[in-house]
């Protein structure tokens, strides 16, 4: 399931916007559907009565966990005589986090209107700016290559001196549909993982997002990313000290971390290796040429030991 992050631009505090968020909820209850003189639904679930803390770095984040549903007339079927015609739903889970000085969201859903006219609406905010995307820019094709070279190149060694960062796994897949191309990882066989990395050269342009698995200060998150900012977590491969203790503690705090620590943490390895000129488009090319030769090597020594 895709998730996204968002960004209060209010200065409202993350306790009042709660409440606020509390408040506005109880106002919607009791709509009537006019065809049947039912009441549709609206309810918001607060997971944790009094805020939940921990550190990122050293940095405070302040945060709570929601479920939000709700029924709406469907604009065109409201003289429907079958409920399930006129009547739609729609339901979210939403972590409401403070992380510095600024109010976010994270909601299991893509980047898109429905997503924000949501969040608005549960909120009650009425202007147009209040809420915007907070998009995690960096997330492309460079970047799982730049993954995969790691991984074939130096499948032991961290992004860091002090070993808090490494990618363990790449896994890609073909266009929009979740079709596996390839997969890669830092124990395979090394000729495996070369002919792999050959199908990733060949199918660039096709490879819409990848599976990954990231060693981040002893924890291990599995993800798929993919252009347009997507992001996926799999919380039931998740291994570190939250995946013990109250579910939505855990999924709350994976979720923040990966937004705010892991993935934004992977792109800056990638940029400034790009500044620093470890990694260019021409070492790029340098790298999958040494594959090729590599493989060819191999390919001759295996046809000479058959004769």
């Amino acid at each position: 399931m895709v998730y996204s992050r968002w960004v209060d631009n209010t200065n409202i505090a993350l306790g009042d916007l709660i409440n606020k968020l509390m408040m506005n909820v109880e106002t919607k209850k009791g709509i009537i559907d006019p065809f049947d003189n039912t009441s549709l639904l609206v309810n918001v679930d607060k997971f944790f009565d009094d805020n939940q803390i921990f550190e990122i770095d050293g940095k405070t984040v302040t945060y709570n966990y929601f479920f939000y549903q709700h029924e709406y007339l469907k604009k065109y079927e409201k003289n429907n005589p079958l409920r399930e015609k006129r009547v739609g739903s729609y339901s979210a889970n939403i972590i409401i986090f403070n992380y510095n000085n600024k109010n976010n969201y994270i909601v299991n859903k893509g980047y898109n209107n429905t997503t924000l006219g949501k969040l608005r609406e549960l909120v009650g905010y009425s202007g147009k700016l209040e809420i915007s995307e907070q998009r995690i820019h960096g997330i492309k094709t460079d970047l799982f290559i730049w993954m995969i070279h790691h991984l074939l190149d130096n499948p032991k060694e961290y992004f860091d001196e002090i070993a808090t960062t490494k990618v363990e796994s790449v896994i890609g897949f073909r266009g929009e549909t979740d079709d596996k191309l390839a997969e890669i990882s830092g124990s395979g066989e090394k000729i495996m993982e070369m002919l792999t990395t050959l199908l990733f050269l060949f199918e660039n342009q096709n490879i819409s997002k990848v599976e990954t698995t990231i060693f981040r200060k002893n924890e291990r998150f599995k993800l798929t990313l993919g252009e347009k900012s997507f992001v996926d977590i799999d919380f039931n491969s998740y291994e570190g000290d939250d995946f013990f203790g109250i579910r939505e503690e855990n999924l709350s705090k994976i979720a923040i971390k990966v937004f705010v620590d892991v993935v934004p943490s992977i792109i800056l390895f990638f940029s400034n290796e790009l500044d620093q000129k470890k990694w260019s488009e021409k070492k790029e090319e340098m790298f999958f040429r040494s594959v090729g030769r590599e493989l060819s090597k191999k390919i001759n020594e295996r046809l000479r030991n058959k004769k």
